[in-house]
């Protein structure tokens, strides 16, 4: 029996947020544009969670969020990649790029690969994913077996321990989202 070779293209998870507009409407038209540069796309359940705000943020900001993580393939370099999120993030209204402020579409690299990268535009692994619960644990999901670069320990195993170190609730109110159908790729 013959095996379909892999996709082309370096292993890439990207993290979605919106807490504007049609949320998951929002994720739906984030996921169909990553098409474009992301191929085998899988996604994770959707997850509902408080916003992170900067103290001193305005409470008109405490918008809570929808999110999902989806992982794939990319030919694109990281900065490349990065580039492209940015035109869906522009494309789907996102303006302001004020730090935690309300948005329609957020769109994180969370890893490329096994690239490390801390420059001024990326950091790759992304700095919030073990401190995330709505990024970990949908990640661990899709990918348990999957160490990140200059990780000793599979993602399950981190989920695992987030999860024991949180026994009486997520930080964010952090949960699946059960009454949000699942996203599918194409959708």
């Amino acid at each position: 029996m013959k095996s379909n070779p892999p996709a082309p293209g370096a292993p890439v998870a990207i993290g979605l947020g919106t807490n504007l507009g049609d949320r998951r409407g929002n994720l739906r038209r984030a996921l169909r544009a990553l098409g474009g540069a992301i191929s085998d796309i899988r996604c994770s359940a959707i997850w509902a969670s408080d916003a992170m705000l900067l103290p001193g943020s305005p409470p008109s900001w405490a918008i809570p969020f929808l999110n999902a993580v989806v992982v794939g393939r990319s030919a694109l370099a990281p900065h490349a990649l990065l580039d492209a999120l940015q035109r869906v993030e522009l494309d789907l209204g996102r303006g302001s790029h004020e730090k935690w402020a309300p948005r329609p579409i957020d769109l994180d690299l969370l890893l490329h690969g096994d690239r490390m990268i801390d420059d001024a535009r990326l950091t790759v692994p992304h700095r919030g994913i073990l401190d995330r619960p709505f990024v970990l644990l949908p990640l661990a999901d899709l990918w348990p077996a999957v160490r990140m670069p200059g990780d000793d320990r599979p993602l399950a195993e981190r989920a695992a321990a987030y999860r024991a170190a949180h026994p009486d609730g997520l930080p964010f109110a952090a949960h699946v989202a059960r009454d949000e159908p699942p996203l599918a790729a194409g959708a």
